[in-house]
This record gives structure tokens, C-alpha cells and sequence, in this order.
């Protein structure tokens, strides 16, 4: 399975809190068939966000969690109808990484630095901020796949 499809990009979600925003990615998670539990999903992100938030900068979230629900990695892109707080920051745009846990931090270590660096580029920034799938797509595909 693909780590970003077109298909893994969602523009113009409804969402009014970050737990709502989180829920969704969850969801899309199983609709994409990146795992079987959308409670599970759920549960790793909040658990992960209760450590340390997850905003960066711009607007723009990257929750991440290794959990036992997830099959396959993934990277989700769901960017907001309009912004939710999120503990520090308000955020619009959430850069999703799912992992299966077991083995080594390898893959879950790699995504995060894959996702940091790009979101570094300008050009980046701009096609996840305000861009179409399509751009978000063009600009991502080729620097996690």
C-alpha cells in the first residue's frame, strides 16, 4: 500500500475542536484501509498529543502515533474548513502519520524527518496551505514515497 495517494488528501473538512479533527483522520484512516480501528487510531493520536502538542507552524499539525490498529503507514493530509485550536497554536492543516507499532522506531523516526523537511520549503508550505489535492500531492508524493 502507498504511504500518500491522492486519495489520502482531504480539503475542506468540517471540524470544530481538535478532537473532532483528529476523529476524522482516524476515520479516513479505515476508509482507506490503513486500519481496521478508527477508535484505535483515534486513541494513538490523542495519546501522542497529550504528551506534547503537535503544532508547528503556520497553521499547520503534524500528528503522529505508532499503534497496534494501524496495518500499513501512512501519511493523511486534511486540511480544514477553518482553523481549530490546538493546545498552542490554531491549525488548519493536519500532516497525518499512522505507523504500525512492533519492531524498530525505524519507519515512524523516518516519516517524521521526511514530513519536518519538506514542510521547511516554501513551496511546500504553500501548496498544503492553500493549494489544491493535485499540488498537495505533486509537492508531497516525491519526497515520502
Amino acid at each position: 500500500m502507498e504511504l500518500l495517494t491522492r486519495e489520502n488528501i482531504q480539503l475542506d473538512i468540517e471540524a470544530a475542536t481538535k478532537e473532532q479533527a483528529l476523529a476524522f483522520v482516524a476515520d479516513l484512516a479505515v476508509k482507506r484501509g490503513y486500519s481496521a480501528d478508527a477508535a484505535g487510531v483515534l486513541d494513538g493520536l490523542k495519546e501522542r498529543e497529550s504528551q506534547l502538542s503537535t503544532s508547528l507552524m503556520s497553521g499547520i499539525a503534524i500528528p503522529h502515533t505508532r499503534h497496534a490498529s494501524v496495518q500499513d503507514p501512512a501519511v493523511l493530509v486534511v486540511r480544514l474548513a477553518s482553523s481549530v485550536d490546538w493546545t498552542d497554536d490554531n491549525v488548519h492543516v493536519l500532516i497525518a502519520m499512522l505507523v504500525p507499532d512492533g519492531g524498530d522506531n525505524t519507519t515512524h523516526l523516518q516519516l517524521l524527518a521526511q514530513v519536518s523537511r519538506a514542510l521547511i520549503e516554501d513551496d511546500v508550505q504553500r501548496a498544503v496551505i492553500e493549494g489544491t489535492a493535485d499540488e498537495i500531492f505533486s509537492e508531497l508524493a516525491g519526497r515520502l514515497n
